[in-house]
């Protein structure tokens, strides 16, 4: 009987490894770097997202407000492959697809690391990728016919973050109101 209790917490086990696993696909607008492993993605099919797009002349960080399908993916790195070789093919992909690139960093140089770490305790949306001394980012705008995606990059010594907001209009008519309820409510209640 115990053998058959642990062959069944074993078989359900593998049942919620797999279906978990299934869910772990690459965005259908960009995938992640051959030989990385998709560590955990989550999608929202309507969700808010301030894409970090640098910081103005003063030091303040700057970005979009948007609204619509967000996908944040994680990745962990291939070992043998540098941050710089990583962040240069996501970009190349981004700009052979059309992509307006509206902001880039470096922050192997130093150069937006106090913006970044500033814009992610403001509002904009970050991730956890960047470390205080490694890291590059990107956030670049792909439009075709009616649709638009903002799309935010951010390759680390380990890990690589990819945001996807697919910009979009929400679901209505989800929820309904009956004023007449009201009506009939105060009439039966004496009110």
């Amino acid at each position: 009987m115990r053998v058959l209790m642990m062959f069944l917490a074993l078989c359900l086990c593998v049942s919620f490894s797999a279906e978990a696993a299934k869910d772990l696909t690459d965005h259908p607008l960009l995938s992640g770097y051959e030989g990385a492993l998709l560590k955990k993605k989550d999608v929202k099919d309507y969700d808010a997202y301030s894409v970090f797009t640098g910081s103005d002349d003063a030091g303040e960080p700057g970005g979009i407000d948007l609204e619509g399908k967000v996908s944040l993916l994680t990745y962990k790195n291939p070992a043998d492959r540098s941050i710089l070789e990583m962040f240069r093919n996501y970009e190349m992909a981004l700009k052979n697809a059309g992509a307006e690139i509206l902001y880039s960093c470096d922050q192997e140089k130093y150069e937006c690391a106090k913006q970044y770490a500033q814009a992610v305790l403001n509002k904009y949306n970050g991730t956890s990728a960047i470390s205080n001394t490694k890291g590059r980012y990107l956030a670049g705008k792909i439009k075709k016919d009616d649709h638009t995606a903002y799309v935010a990059v951010a390759v680390g010594a380990s890990y690589t973050q990819i945001h996807v907001v697919e910009v979009k209009a929400m679901d209505t008519g989800m929820v309904s109101v009956n004023a007449a309820a009201l009506g009939n409510g105060l009439d039966q209640q004496g009110y």
